[in-house]
């Protein structure tokens, strides 16, 4: 039969607690920056998830590209300008020009925000793409009064790795990472390269019987697929895993959260039936209740008089009745003495 493996309550079992120190391919001074972002440990870095993907399968040479397309384009940047829009303070603008042995792209890119058109951020912006870096753009292909561009796309600076990534035939996906101050995007991508071996490592509190029932693939899987994807399904396999984790631990927190309510005693309220107000609110009403927000009520009723807080909730389609019920379970409470607040 299938079953569980037995973390503790309310959480899922700890991954690998090895310093990333002591990781083959992780030098001290790697660690150390590492270490000041809060990455200490192997688990840390394999939890880092990447924010986003370039895919190479959909490379294209700029002559190429044609109107709403999302394509990918690695190019040479020529120009590049960061910039704060004169008509809008809150607006930094990075405007980048890229060029392939076929033609220019011209690439835009808006940050609103204060800390984006600080003068700290628009230099880090031309230190980072500056004439002569090799740039990968992706997103939609937009026609405009001044040709081609690419507005709004994601992009990431190829140091030598990334470019042998984008020729090889087995490396398709490049994972892109949020930024690390002080680190360049490769030499974070190494860092992860080099505890993607260690996945093994990780428990995982699914046995096979509970995996094939919730078809979800294990978890040292889907930690090396989510940062070296062989292709968008093994991608998406990968994200589908660890989402159902992160909704199976807030589920055990809130199984553990009740457990505690249950042998947490408390006052409980005097609800036995429907009170003078209650009463009175329902006099108002053009209509009268149906006999399941009755029975709805009088579940409510029957948890309000319960020694241990209630923790229900009512679904219903729009227009059955749910926020009716809900005043009246309100007036209830403070007939009998309590509070409550109707948001």
């Amino acid at each position: 039969q299938a079953r569980l493996t037995s973390p503790p309550p309310g959480q899922l079992p700890p991954g690998s607690p090895s310093p990333l120190a002591q990781v083959k391919g992780i030098g001290p001074k790697l660690a150390a920056k590492l270490m000041e972002v809060g990455l200490q440990t192997v688990d840390n870095l394999l939890r880092h998830y990447p924010r986003d993907y370039i895919d190479y399968s959909r490379l294209l040479r700029i002559r190429a590209l044609r109107p709403g397309e999302t394509v990918t384009v690695v190019g040479t940047v020529r120009r590049s300008h960061a910039f704060v829009s004169s008509r809008n303070h809150n607006l930094a603008i990075l405007e980048l020009q890229l060029q392939d042995f076929t033609g220019r792209l011209r690439i835009t890119r808006f940050y609103m925000g204060r800390r984006f058109t600080s003068p700290k951020w628009l230099q880090r912006q031309r230190r980072l793409f500056p004439p002569g870096a090799t740039v990968a753009a992706s997103g939609l292909v937009k026609a405009g009064p001044y040709g081609l561009s690419l507005q709004d796309p994601l992009l990431e600076v190829l140091g030598s790795s990334s470019v042998t990534t984008a020729a090889s035939p087995g490396r398709r996906i490049l994972p892109v990472y949020p930024p690390v101050e002080g680190l360049s995007a490769d030499s974070l991508r190494r860092a992860v390269q080099a505890v993607l071996p260690m996945t093994c490592q990780q428990q995982d509190h699914l046995t096979e019987p509970w995996r094939q029932r919730f078809e979800v693939i294990p978890l040292a899987e889907a930690l090396t697929a989510i940062h070296q994807p062989p292709s968008q399904a093994a991608l998406q396999a990968a994200r589908h895993r660890l989402v159902f984790d992160e909704f199976l631990e807030l589920q055990l927190r809130l199984l553990r959260r009740r457990q505690q309510q249950r042998v947490q005693a408390m006052a409980n309220l005097a609800v036995a039936g429907t009170s003078d107000l209650a009463t009175a609110f329902l006099a108002l009403l053009p209509f009268q209740l149906t006999s399941a927000q009755e029975r709805v009520l009088q579940q409510i009723r029957n948890d309000l008089q319960g020694a241990t807080p209630m923790g229900r909730l009512v679904q219903g389609d729009v227009g059955s009745g749910k926020t009716v019920v809900a005043i009246i379970a309100l007036l209830e409470v403070i007939a009998a003495g309590g509070q409550g607040a109707l948001m």
